[in-house]
């Protein structure tokens, strides 16, 4: 009698562990709801600068935790005053990740190599970034952009060092390199699955002249698109949707890229002998 109780206790156990868990994942589905993240653990961390397949890692790990179906939309560095970069390094990131199964998005911010908040937003229709379609990383296409075309670090309010993107069209994945050329600013577009240059653009106007651009503008198409607070201070946004990027290269690096972009078609940039 007492060997025939085992199974069934067995049995029971093992049905209230697993009633356990799915009362557990229903919980934590409701725990996402709209608004603002702060990480506890962005304080006792080191500081650090990372490259961007690390700051798209960290950015997903934490999506997710909510779904794991979550996908790409864009993402980029942001401006830190410091001129560096040109080892595929920086320190603070951001991103827009889709949570499909949740109809939701989130926004994250890195700082100082590390998570520091992230925001839940009602979610739209985006063409997604899939993790297959970025297998090379900022270390290495900064070196060609460099090596090959002469791609110069920026030094101004906007555009400091070497900067990064995970963007795409209708049709492909843009990893770009934003920098400057001869006192432009310019940008240069390679396939972030194989590496393969795809075009660049360059800014008509030198530097010199977009000295008194305004960041109030600029904050307030922020506010507009995603709502007060959403995004750090250090952090700007303007619309890009339905648009050439040629319309862009200004404020690369403290923008954020919200919204598929389309008709992007880079000019062929000479290389540098």
């Amino acid at each position: 009698m007492k060997y025939k109780i085992i199974p069934g206790l067995l049995l029971i156990i093992l049905l209230s562990i697993i009633g356990a868990l799915t009362i557990r994942d229903k919980l934590f589905a409701t725990e996402l709801e709209k608004g603002s993240y702060k990480v506890d653990s962005f304080e006792s961390l080191p500081n650090k600068e990372i490259t961007l397949l690390e700051a798209y890692d960290i950015g997903m790990d934490i999506a997710k935790e909510y779904d794991k179906n979550s996908e790409l939309i864009f993402m980029n560095s942001v401006n830190d005053g410091k001129i560096n970069g040109s080892d595929g390094k920086k320190g603070n990131w951001q991103g827009y990740i889709t949570l499909p199964n949740k109809r939701l998005s989130i926004i994250f911010v890195i700082e100082k190599g590390k998570l520091k908040s992230y925001d839940v937003i009602d979610s739209d229709e985006q063409l997604p970034i899939k993790d297959e379609d970025i297998k090379v990383d900022s270390n290495e296409v900064v070196k060609k952009a460099i090596s090959e075309f002469k791609l110069e670090p920026g030094n101004d309010n906007f555009l400091n060092g070497y900067h990064f993107r995970l963007i795409r069209d209708e049709k492909n994945v843009f990893l770009g390199v934003g920098g400057q050329k001869t006192g432009k600013r310019a940008e240069i577009y390679f396939n972030p699955k194989n590496g393969e240059y795809l075009g660049g653009i360059e800014k008509n106007k030198p530097l010199q002249e977009e000295s008194n651009m305004k960041k109030i503008p600029i904050i307030l198409g922020m506010l507009f698109i995603l709502g007060a607070s959403i995004l750090s201070e250090s952090t700007l946004a303007a619309t890009y949707v339905n648009q050439s990027v040629t319309a862009y290269v200004a404020d690369q690096g403290s923008l954020t890229y919200h919204g598929t972009v389309k008709n992007l078609n880079p000019f062929d940039m000479k290389r540098s002998s």
